[in-house]
């Protein structure tokens, strides 16, 4: 995309900019994120924790008063393992957590995202079905991983098959 003006009835429009006196949003510390990356593998791990004592046996109720959570979520955890294996699977923005909370080296993520089978968004009528590049997106975005991390990863995916839109 260029980043030119363009001609509409021969006048010259130029291309609109940041509003004066506007900055972009500074990069989150390396504290920030890691307090940020464990609430959400809390969260993760809570659920991961409740899935196992589905898988033991363990009633509703039981679970619930061990894991300091509503029955009714309970429920919902075994509803969903009931038609997928885990209702909490690995996923690229775990990882991207993990490193950040400092459960694994840089290495260790980079090396699990570069071998990642990345799915991809699509619209399917009017709804996205998202994909788990997404999640790599997400990533960048909240600064999980650096302009160069990302930038090794796309050029990874950018010759993968992308799914088809369904219209």
């Amino acid at each position: 995309m260029r980043n030119e003006g363009r001609k509409i009835n021969d006048v010259e429009v130029p291309v609109p900019g940041p509003p004066a006196g506007w900055n972009p949003p500074p990069e989150p510390t390396p504290e920030k994120l890691r307090e940020d990356a464990l609430v959400h593998l809390s969260r993760i791990d809570s659920r991961r924790a409740t899935e196992s004592l589905i898988r033991d046996g363990w009633d509703d109720e039981r679970i619930a008063a061990k894991q300091g959570i509503d029955v009714r979520r309970v429920q919902a955890i075994r509803k969903r393992m009931e038609s997928d294996e885990t209702s909490c699977p690995v996923t690229p923005k775990e990882l991207g957590l993990r490193r950040a909370a400092g459960h694994m080296s840089d290495q260790d993520m980079m090396d699990r995202l570069r071998s990642w089978p990345y799915t991809f968004s699509r619209v399917v009528f009017d709804a996205i079905d998202y994909g788990d590049w997404d999640d790599v997106v997400w990533l960048r975005e909240k600064g999980y991983i650096s302009r160069k991390e990302f930038s090794e990863l796309k050029a990874i995916t950018d010759p993968m098959p992308k799914r088809p839109d369904v219209l």
